[in-house]
């Protein structure tokens, strides 16, 4: 899959020529819970991070800025937004912690009492104001199997999901 490219070249990249984020949303329909995990460059991230405040970041290290999380989940909700047909969801951020390879971050969401829908629109513009390059892989599972895989960009930053 795409994704095992990816993670591949940016082991072989310390400092990566391509900008691209993985976002996965799993639907718990039993938990009523859109659990979300979204994967970011680190140095993309502080990047992004930067128009918020301009204290070094230093994410994932012993120097991290205290505020850094808060910073996260501002920047995560303005940035990804998920609405059904009859609700736009708060994304509770819960927290994040480092890829297997160092180079990313893995940011953990949720957003809860989530009912049954049939359509779920979604906007991802993570870090297109930054990098115009910017790729943001998106998929879509339901109780962990994936029904739904999108590339958005700049050109295109929204994608409705439709359900069966």
């Amino acid at each position: 899959m795409l994704f095992v490219y990816l993670h591949i070249v940016s082991l072989l990249f310390s400092f990566h020529d391509f900008h691209v984020s993985k976002t996965v949303i799993n639907y718990k329909p039993d938990q009523q819970a859109l659990q979300i995990i979204v994967s970011i460059f680190i140095d993309d991230l502080e990047s992004g991070l930067a128009n918020y405040d301009s204290t070094r970041m230093n994410l994932l290290t012993e120097l991290e800025y205290s505020k850094a999380d808060s910073l996260i989940a501002v920047y995560i909700n303005e940035h990804l937004e998920l609405e059904t047909e009859h609700t736009k969801y708060h994304l509770e951020y819960i927290g994040k912690e480092i890829s297997d390879d160092h180079s990313s971050s893995e940011c953990y969401l949720e957003a809860i009492g989530v009912a049954d829908f049939k359509k779920l629109n979604l906007r991802n513009s993570i870090l297109n104001e930054i990098f115009g390059d910017q790729r943001n892989i998106v998929e879509f599972k339901i109780n962990g199997k994936s029904t739904e895989f999108d590339i958005l960009d700049k050109k295109k930053e929204t994608q409705l999901i439709e359900l069966d």
